[in-house]
């Protein structure tokens, strides 16, 4: 027996964020497999300077920098894929997912303007996808703060369970201090700056929500099980009053039923 209607599980599956991962694991794989002259030949093409934008016109450089990755050091991509899938699937069901790809893509171009103004001199290059990965985060923050998630923080070899706006301020005080008083290879001006654009939008469209969507409700217990006829009733409020009516405890149902 067949259905026109998608089952839950199609309709939570966060295509967004899928997207987003496949499109920087690919490019990180012809990265692996180009390498040499070639695969530098498409990282200095392709990755944001201040040579390539302002000195050749390489405006592209502000959208491609940000699907690549330094392919010597795999727990860069690692660590942003796993904040992404943490913090996107959450931001794309409460906006949808044009704003989840939008705000990915302009917090990486202001990240990325933000590294350029402050530490882009002389042939330095910046790639990656921390700035608009930082943008998604401080955004969902902004949002939900006292939503408590759990992280694996490298090199902490465990996991640490906290508030995300708790998350989002130590991330960025980190960055700070590492910009201000240490020479450092990693573009933390990206990151912040990348982070401020997502809160600033996280919090714009907090302030936009209409009253009573339960934020401040306690999350549901850990080993609380999804039942189903709860889950059709939360897909049939979605369907009929849109996805922003969602309170918290029902966004946390759905986000479980989702993992199956």
């Amino acid at each position: 027996m067949t259905s026109d209607h998608p089952t839950w599980r199609e309709r939570v599956a966060y295509p967004g964020v899928r997207v987003l991962i496949v499109a920087n694991v690919a490019m990180f794989a012809v990265q692996m497999l180009t390498g040499g002259d070639f695969g530098w030949f498409l990282t200095s093409h392709l990755g944001l300077s201040r040579e390539g934008v302002l000195g050749h016109g390489w405006i592209w450089q502000f959208i491609t920098y940000q699907f690549l990755h330094d392919e010597r050091m795999w727990l860069h991509i690692v660590f942003n894929m796993m904040m992404l899938f943490s913090f996107g699937r959450d931001f794309e069901m409460l906006v949808g997912t044009t704003r989840l790809v939008a705000l990915y893509l302009v917090s990486g171009i202001l990240g990325g303007a933000g590294w350029l103004l402050i530490s882009g001199s002389g042939d330095s290059l910046c790639i990656g996808a921390s700035g608009a990965v930082c943008g998604v985060a401080a955004a969902f923050a902004a949002i939900d703060p006292k939503r408590e998630m759990t992280y694996i923080l490298f090199p902490i070899p465990w996991p640490i369970t906290m508030k995300t706006l708790t998350m989002v301020l130590l991330f960025a005080l980190g960055s700070v201090i590492m910009l201000v008083g240490f020479h450092s290879t990693i573009a933390h001006a990206a990151h912040l700056s990348g982070g401020l654009v997502g809160y600033a939008y996280g919090y714009h469209v907090r302030r936009r929500m209409k009253p009573g969507l339960g934020f401040d409700q306690p999350a549901l217990p850990r080993d609380t099980r999804p039942d189903q006829a709860e889950v059709d009733r939360i897909l049939e409020k979605i369907n009929s009053q849109g996805i922003d009516s969602l309170t918290r405890r029902e966004r946390d149902m759905l986000d479980r039923a989702s993992r199956g």
